[in-house]
This record gives C-alpha cells, structure tokens and sequence, in this order.
C-alpha cells in the first residue's frame, strides 16, 4: 500500500502506520514510522506510540505527521 495523505486517515479507531520528518529519530525511530491512531473529540488528534528511551517503554504522545498508510493484514492461523 502506497503512503497516502494524512488528511485522508481513518477516523473511526483504527490503528495505522504514520510516517512524519518530526518523528525520525536517528537512535530508536530512523524510519520516522509509528503505531498510531486518530482520537475523536472537539478538535480530533492523532496519537502515536513513541518510544520513551529514559524509561525504556513506549509512551503515547500527541504527533503531526504527514503520511500515513494502512497495516497489512495479519497472518491466518496455521498458514
């Protein structure tokens, strides 16, 4: 699946692959891609799973980013 728009996100929470220059992160995120999701409310955002390298464990944190696409299907069990 080609990268698309991020004002083209699904809006009815379901998880997906972001992609934003302000999420590289040389270290832990040299892709610049996170889990994320959009959150509904007055003005609607999106939340990312950042990783937090202080504590060690994955934070979620309000982000921008530009693109975004969906996850693959997962596998079928047995196959």
């Amino acid at each position: 699946m080609e990268w698309q728009p991020i004002e083209t996100i699904p809006r009815n929470g379901e998880a997906f692959r972001a992609y934003g220059a302000s999420l590289v992160d040389e270290d832990f995120n040299p892709l610049g891609q996170v889990e994320a999701v959009y959150v509904d409310g007055e003005e609607g955002y999106i939340l990312g799973a950042i990783w937090n390298n202080y504590q060690d464990c994955w934070d979620t944190e309000i982000i921008n980013p530009t693109h975004w696409q969906p996850f693959p299907q997962s596998p079928k069990e047995g196959a």
